[in-house]
């Protein structure tokens, strides 16, 4: 047994000499592929990104973007003035200019610079695009206040609150500068207003209103005041108490095109569930494109009560 276990390990001359060499050419191969990255370095892959486009998240919204054209001419311009020929001749598209224009319409003003990227199709690059020519101050400006002594002497230690009415100042100083609105002449704008709009009210903060503005980027736009109450944490109560003094500006709400829509960006709607927007982008390829909104009706894609919900914010072109 012992010499049987000996043999097993024991080699000729001729197997000794095969093994060696076999050695030899591991050890060579072994040391080839440690040093051919010192002796042979690879040339880094070298890349340009010229374009980088990313898809909001919390909103189906595609933003179109201006394009440098020769035949695009800039020019200085006052948002509060300008003309939908001149705005058409900056490079913006027909629907941007009629949004603008319906803002204005409605009663909106721009004041400063920034307040044109209240408009749902100014994002930071077309803001920074036209930026230069908006002949508008960068800033508001700081209005000197003076307060009397009496008025210094009667100013509260502080301000308190008044649930009574539907806005609310923050400090003395505010006071003076933004005395009291009647009620009848106070109002917001459910689509066209911003974090400050609605810090107006009592009862509102920043986590309110920033809630607020989020959940209308979600939906393409409010085209009912009573969507507020779908708002995260905000409290019927303090959403009855605001109603009145709410306007619903129902033109800036931003439609989805059902014969064009994909199926992922279908289902990022609030209203719009997967199976939902399954079954509506399958019905579209299977039996072609929707005639009439109410086709989703008729092909037994929805129930009543969900297609009055959705109806607003679906359109065919």
């Amino acid at each position: 047994m012992k010499e049987n276990w000996k043999d097993a390990f024991s080699f000729n001359r001729r197997e000794r000499r095969g093994i060696t060499v076999l050695l030899i050419i591991l050890l060579i191969q072994i040391s080839f592929l440690t040093f051919w990255k010192y002796l042979f370095p690879p040339e880094p892959f070298r890349f340009t990104i010229e374009k980088l486009e990313t898809e909001p998240i919390d909103s189906i919204i595609v933003e179109e973007k201006l394009t440098s054209s020769d035949s695009i001419l800039y020019f200085s311009f006052d948002p509060n003035t300008v003309k939908k020929e001149e705005l058409l001749n900056m490079g913006l598209k027909d629907w941007q200019s009629t949004q603008l224009i319906n803002y204005r319409n409605s009663g909106g003003q721009f004041k400063i610079k920034s307040d044109v990227k209240k408009l749902y199709f100014v994002n930071d690059s077309i803001y920074e695009l036209l930026k230069p020519f908006i002949h508008l101050p960068e800033n508001y400006s700081k209005e000197v206040v003076t307060i009397s002594e009496d008025d210094l002497a009667n100013a509260p230690k502080t301000v308190t609150e008044n649930k009574d009415t539907p806005y609310r100042r923050d400090d003395w100083e505010r006071k003076v500068k933004m005395p009291q609105r009647a009620k009848d002449t106070f109002s917001v704008a459910l689509n066209i207003s911003d974090t400050s709009d609605w810090k107006q009210f009592y009862g509102i903060g920043s986590g309110y209103s920033k809630r607020i503005i989020k959940y209308r980027e979600k939906l393409g736009g409010y085209y009912s005041v009573n969507q507020l109450y779908e708002v995260y944490g905000l409290d019927s109560s303090l959403v009855n108490r605001i109603k009145p003094y709410l306007k619903e500006d129902r033109q800036f709400v931003v439609k989805i095109n059902i014969n064009r829509v994909s199926e992922y960006k279908l289902s990022r709607h609030p209203y719009f569930t997967y199976n939902m927007a399954k079954i509506i982008v399958e019905s579209r390829e299977e039996d072609g494109n929707y005639k009439s909104l109410e086709d989703l009706l008729s092909r037994n894609l929805l129930n009543k009560p969900l297609y009055d919900k959705i109806y607003p914010y679906i359109s065919l072109y």
